[in-house]
């Protein structure tokens, strides 16, 4: 019986993954929708349907898109796999390596989840704003979409270690973790997720960021997670009272006093950060500072890292950015981002840029019901910008960072990757309280952008 069912949900993925690009292709062609423009329609959607349907790994659904963009003639070799020759992919290699060797020599992590536990009390709403300030301090540390799980871990622990069971407690500190983590992005750079998202727009706009820019194009957020966590220790609020200072005391002392390893990782992390913060003084590119500071965790002066960190890099993770940034390289090669702006900057014309940055919030939303926020950003980033530019827009920046802060507005935990991960991986957050807590995040960052970011990108004049 379960290999029929097997069977039917292989069938009903590919019936999916081929049928919705074939009728595409039985589209007629025309003098906007060209054969080219069909090629390169049918081709990404079968791309982007594996992403989202997942039959095998992204990274062979992106390297089948690439080779097809070649096969037809689209564009040349050269320009479809120019991305593994940029920053971006080489930049998100340096994430997944520092994050190895972190996670896999040190207990650096779980050393600041104490320390940020303790300096917040340690009671229930401690403990709700002490993992927002661990998803913020980690994210500074070790930038990187999958230590999140790390995150989500150490969060899991402590409800076992407090033996709060499947409970209002357990998911308010589980959705601390996830949105600690996730919510840090709106203002601390996350070279795979929103470094990703700005080489795409590349393409058709200029991108480049730096941590200190970053930060100061987005500082208001800042407060948007703590804004969270009272939300959520007001909705998730436990039956008895929890003090957890004693657990988190006890757990620090287990640890230990840091070992020589980690005193030489902390050395690295901390000239690695002053490095992505002074930018703007020596001029180098982040992704040295990405590549260099794992490497020199290598070097006999440091003997931390070894071969094995290197060997288990998720490398398909490293494929599956440069096919993502190939759809806007080939789509702008062929000027389709053009072609979509000449068809919706009339049916735009006078509306404000408030108004666009709401329509893009919510089109990012919906979209991401039926995509993972990746595949989603992918699809529309290009085309998105282009319209912006196209309709007065001083820069691209405030249009890709609505699309950043709604692809990670859920409805459902399926919808991103990490946070079905965070969620479901440890069974103890209900999914009633998931929801809830999620569509009040959804409605309450649309206001956000409205009434405090939309002025704020005036006031830094980038809008």
């Amino acid at each position: 019986m379960s290999q029929i069912k097997l069977d039917k949900k292989i069938f009903f993925t590919w019936l999916g993954i081929i049928g919705i690009p074939l009728l595409v292709a039985l589209i007629p062609v025309g003098e906007t929708f060209t054969p080219e423009v069909k090629s390169f329609f049918v081709i990404t959607l079968f791309g982007i349907m594996c992403m989202v349907t997942g039959p095998f790994d992204s990274a062979i659904g992106c390297l089948f898109m690439m080779c097809g963009y070649c096969l037809v003639g689209l564009a040349p070799f050269t320009t479809v796999f120019s991305s593994f020759a940029g920053t971006v992919p080489w930049t998100v290699y340096g994430c997944l390596l520092l994050l190895n060797i972190v996670q896999n020599r040190t207990m650096l992590i779980e050393r600041i989840a104490c320390k940020c536990m303790i300096i917040t009390g340690g009671t229930y709403n401690g403990i709700i704003f002490g993992m927002i300030i661990l998803g913020i301090a980690i994210n500074l540390i070790v930038p990187g979409v999958f230590t999140g799980l790390a995150i989500a871990a150490i969060a899991f622990g402590i409800c076992k270690a407090l033996d709060l069971g499947v409970s209002k407690a357990s998911s308010g500190i589980m959705l601390a973790a996830v949105i600690g983590f996730i919510d840090a992005w709106r203002f601390v750079y996350c070279p795979p997720d929103m470094g990703v998202l700005l080489g795409i727009a590349s393409a058709v706009a200029p991108t480049d960021m730096d941590y200190l820019t970053y930060f100061t194009y987005n500082v208001p957020w800042v407060i948007f997670p703590f804004l969270m966590g009272f939300i959520i220790t007001k909705i998730c609020k436990p039956e008895k009272t929890i003090d957890g200072k004693a657990y988190f005391i006890q757990r620090q002392s287990e640890l230990g006093s840091f070992t020589l390893d980690e005193k030489k990782t902390l050395i690295v992390l901390l000239v690695f950060m002053l490095y992505l913060f002074t930018y703007r003084w020596h001029k180098l590119d982040m992704v040295y500072g990405f590549v260099l500071a794992p490497l020199l965790l290598y070097l006999p002066i440091f003997n931390v890292a070894t071969k094995e960190d290197l060997m288990t890099v998720n490398f398909p993770m490293v494929v599956f950015v440069a096919g993502c940034l190939s759809i806007g390289s080939v789509a702008t090669y062929i000027g389709i981002p053009q072609l979509i702006s000449d068809i919706a900057v009339p049916l735009l014309e006078g509306r404000t840029n408030t108004f666009y940055l709401g329509f893009v919030y919510w089109f990012t939303v919906l979209f991401n019901l039926v995509m993972t926020p990746m595949a989603m950003m992918t699809a529309f980033s290009v085309p998105l910008t282009q319209i912006a530019l196209d309709m007065g827009m001083t820069t691209a920046f405030p249009t890709l960072f609505t699309m950043n802060a709604g692809a990670y507005n859920l409805f459902l935990p399926y919808e991103a990757v990490l946070v079905a991960g965070m969620y479901q991986g440890f069974g103890n957050t209900k999914l009633g309280l998931f929801v809830k807590i999620f569509v009040i995040k959804m409605i309450l960052t649309f206001l956000w952008i409205v009434f405090i970011m939309v002025p704020y990108y005036g006031f830094v004049h980038i809008i």
